[in-house]
């Protein structure tokens, strides 16, 4: 009888008895140096979205970044306008408005007139929502565009802008009766400090002296038109009461 014995053991290749391959190495690649280019404008944050390519994320060049990202607190802006306090027969100006706030609070508790001036497109047509939605659409005017240039006749205003910007409106601003700027000083005026914010006065001797010059004159500034006198017979208008304060009458 034969005994036939199975081996379960997988049989091992010697390495001697695998079949031999050539290796091929990959060929090495000269690394070049790639220079990204600089930002063309400093202030502006860059995002790099690939070697040598460049996106610059769009900032308002009027407004800080800080006033893009964080509008001024209310908590703030109701304590300023109380300091500020602008009166019914006044017009309350915001340079770089944002969303209004500055101009729905300065109207709804002092009872003014307001305009705010925007250069971002997307920032004024949020302002306009927001007055629409308050109601004050008919107190309140939106300009889409760069405050040093635009022409806005005002007694009272406040911005919150770059000190560059500052400085290129501070003819605007020294044309206020009183202004207040957050978190930057205007270079060159002597401003008070109350916390986050500078707050100028115009000399009451120059206020006196302006109005004399309209008694003299024979009219008045209101809103951006002329008066020689009331418009019409209401002794509560505040418009037309205004108006004669300014004339003497």
């Amino acid at each position: 009888m034969r005994i036939i014995f199975l081996s379960l053991i997988p049989t091992i290749a010697c390495a001697a008895d695998l079949p031999s391959y050539p290796v091929v190495m990959p060929t090495p690649v000269a690394k070049s140096a790639v220079t990204l280019p600089a930002s063309p404008d400093p202030s502006i944050p860059v995002i790099w979205a690939k070697p040598g390519v460049i996106q610059p994320k769009p900032v308002p060049k009027l407004a800080t970044v800080a006033a893009v990202d964080a509008p001024t607190p209310l908590v703030e802006v109701r304590r300023i306008l109380a300091l500020l306090r602008p009166q019914p027969h006044e017009r309350f100006v915001d340079y770089g408005c944002g969303d209004g706030r500055w101009l729905i609070e300065a109207v709804k508790t002092y009872g003014c007139r307001a305009v705010g001036v925007e250069i971002n497109p997307v920032r004024a047509e949020q302002a306009r929502q927001a007055v629409i939605a308050a109601g004050l659409s008919d107190k309140i005017q939106i300009i889409e565009g760069d405050a040093t240039l635009s022409a806005v006749d005002a007694h009272v205003g406040v911005a919150y802008l770059y000190p560059d910007v500052l400085l290129k409106l501070k003819p605007k601003l020294l044309a206020l009766n009183r202004f207040a700027t957050y978190m930057h000083p205007v270079e060159g005026i002597s401003m008070q400090q109350n916390g986050d914010t500078w707050i100028w006065q115009k000399p009451v001797s120059v206020q006196v002296q302006q109005v004399q010059q309209i008694q003299q004159s024979g009219y008045t500034w209101y809103g951006g038109q002329a008066y020689t006198g009331r418009v019409c017979n209401n002794p509560y208008c505040a418009m037309c009461n205004a108006i004669a304060r300014q004339l003497g009458r």
